[in-house]
């Protein structure tokens, strides 16, 4: 069962688009890989610099290191785009062209959060297996790999951060995106985690309905941009 945001509160300023992190480059039956490639953002605060893969770490942590690395090197090349800067320059041109919107604070980041997860809200949409086998990965990584690679990088008073990796695989809340209202609170959420408390519930209304436009106008060609993605940094 899906569960509500509020049951997660992601820990993190930037960077959302699990998701794609998973479609770009995600290894079929590799599931603690492909967990590691979420973990950077998971985990932002707490650990900046990865170990390097080690013969003496298990096979799983190695994976896991592997994936997190994979995940930096996505993040460098994604950032950098034709792709991401295009996308990201019409969207805060719609923003600061919509009379509601044109005070919004912060504008570049709450573009950049909210491009991002418009991304994941198009791959959700059109290949809704993905997040069913994304979190089936996660769920496959016991919970001693991930407690073995925290100590690895230093971390043994570990419990708060067991506890974020419990609630974001139970909530399994990407799967909101697809409901505007959620996909708006989610929005919302992240928007007061980092600070940006005196937005109105009407202007992040306005914002999913803008998100929407881009949606069903400028992204209506989804496959050319799911295309685009994948070929990022090849």
């Amino acid at each position: 069962m899906i569960q509500p945001f509020f049951l997660f509160k992601l820990q993190t300023k930037k960077r959302l688009n699990f998701l794609s992190h998973y479609f770009k480059s995600a290894i079929s039956q590799q599931p603690s890989f492909n967990a590691g490639l979420i973990l950077p953002d998971l985990l932002r605060k707490d650990i900046r610099h990865f170990q390097k893969t080690n013969p003496n770490f298990s096979l799983e942590i190695n994976q896991l290191i592997k994936g997190c690395h994979q995940h930096q090197s996505d993040d460098k090349h994604f950032h950098s785009s034709d792709f991401f800067n295009k996308w990201l320059k019409l969207f805060l041109h719609e923003i600061n062209t919509h009379p509601q919107l044109v005070n919004l604070p912060r504008k570049w980041f709450v573009a950049h959060i909210a491009l991002e997860m418009l991304i994941d809200r198009i791959l959700l949409k059109h290949y809704p297996n993905l997040v069913h086998q994304f979190y089936e990965d996660l769920l496959l990584v016991q919970t001693e790999s991930y407690v073995e690679f925290l100590a690895i990088h230093g971390i043994t008073n570990n419990s708060r951060l067991l506890n974020r990796w419990s609630q974001f695989n139970a909530s399994q809340y990407i799967k909101n995106y697809t409901c505007n209202q959620l996909f708006a609170y989610s929005i919302w959420r992240i928007m007061t985690n980092v600070g940006i408390q005196e937005v109105s519930k009407e202007t992040i209304t306005e914002l999913v309905e803008l998100l929407q436009k881009l949606e069903e106008s400028f992204f209506l060609d989804r496959y050319s941009l799911i295309f685009d993605l994948k070929q990022i940094g090849q």
